[in-house]
């Protein structure tokens, strides 16, 4: 059985999309007969520095401390496991037999595995202070490197990843990414084979989401159902976005790490339940918005605004133009137009139609590249 060391996302404690993605591509692979199982890498990042640099650590720090902000604001909250994250996690992954949380400790002792691939999410965003761990600059270069739908989550790259990063994905022997705009980058890096991959969720059916989810159903009353999941967006702004929906609501609102006592703490069983159940969506995340699609349901996404993470526009740019969904696609400013967009009538054969020609694109890739 041929061995495959996955290296993604698969440490937060609050980012659901994070988590079903990495459960999406193991549970795909060990279904078609792979030893898959994630490279346990918890990274120290403020000791896991930029190209080992302070330097360029501190300027990394300073270029995303909103974000920074905000993770700290809420780390309280995701220590706690709130929404018990571990317990899904020690029934559903499969990890390495040993953790890692630094470049060197990968370099010494390096996973052993017949294949490395760089997962999903944003393993290549501004998020990450260092690519070289998920672009595997560590273990025999003889072992075959693939990309699946990594994410750049951004459409330029520093020169001084264009330095490292440019020689480390030259060996890889094939690279997928999430969204178009990330075979651009790949070009601005001197590969220029990338080929464009979806998403890992979308290799689970609807049927097989809903087993995860164990029919799980957040809702308590008959009511019409809102739920709202948003990354950092301000409860103001979505409460203000429910004044054009009308009506008695069950509202539902989750965060990724927002530390508001009076948002829901869901499982990702009940996170997943919500978005099955609910009459309305309202996010700004992709993997809200994925799954919204696998679901059937009438959603909105907003977009981040300008130098609040704009770049990470690009990644629902892709998948809601490719299944002609754009114009759900807002700007806080156009709240007031949310309530004709989200009763406006979805062509759901086309949607689904789209979702299975995508999920084979993912399939065909894993198949002739592994």
């Amino acid at each position: 059985m041929k061995s495959i060391g996955i290296m993604t996302f698969s440490s937060s404690l609050s980012n659901y999309g994070q988590i079903l993605q990495a459960y999406a591509l193991q549970s795909y692979l060990r279904k078609q007969g792979y030893d898959a199982f994630l490279i346990h890498y918890d990274p120290w990042y403020f000791f896991e520095l930029n190209r080992e640099r302070p330097l360029g650590y501190m300027k990394f720090l300073i270029k995303n401390l909103p974000v920074i902000r905000k993770f700290l604001k809420g780390y309280i909250y995701q220590e706690k496991d709130l929404c018990r994250f571990s317990q899904f996690k020690s029934q559903h992954l499969i990890y390495g037999d040993r953790v890692y949380h630094l470049l060197k400790e990968l370099k010494v002792n390096p996973p052993v595995a017949d294949v490395y691939l760089t997962g999903s999410d944003q393993v290549w965003g501004r998020c990450v202070p260092n690519m070289e761990p998920y672009m595997f600059n560590f273990g025999n270069i003889h072992i075959p490197r693939i990309a699946y739908a990594a994410s750049f989550g951004r459409t330029i790259v520093s020169k001084k990843e264009i330095k490292y990063a440019s020689s480390l994905l030259q060996r890889y022997k094939a690279v997928g990414v999430r969204e178009l705009s990330g075979i651009d980058v790949c070009k601005q890096l001197g590969y220029d084979n990338a080929r464009f991959t979806p998403d890992p969720t979308i290799l689970l059916n609807k049927e097989e989401w809903m087993e995860v989810s164990g029919n799980c159903n957040p809702f308590k009353t008959e009511k019409k159902k809102i739920f709202i999941y948003s990354c950092y967006l301000p409860k103001g702004s979505l409460l203000e976005s429910l004044k054009h929906i009308g009506g008695d609501m069950e509202i539902i609102i989750s965060d990724i790490i927002n530390p508001d006592p009076t948002y829901a703490r869901l499982s990702i069983e009940e996170w997943l339940g919500a978005i099955q159940n609910a009459d309305y969506i309202i996010t700004n995340s992709f993997h809200a918005t994925m799954f919204s699609l696998y679901f059937n349901r009438p959603f909105i996404t907003f977009k981040y605004k300008k130098g609040e993470g704009d770049q990470m526009n690009t990644r629902l740019t892709s998948i809601l133009s490719q299944t002609g969904l754009t114009e759900r696609f807002l700007s806080l400013s156009e709240i007031s137009d949310s309530r004709c967009i989200l009763d406006k009538p979805i062509n759901w054969d086309f949607v689904n139609q789209k979702i299975l020609s995508l999920q084979k694109v993912g399939i065909d890739f894993l198949r002739e590249t592994l």
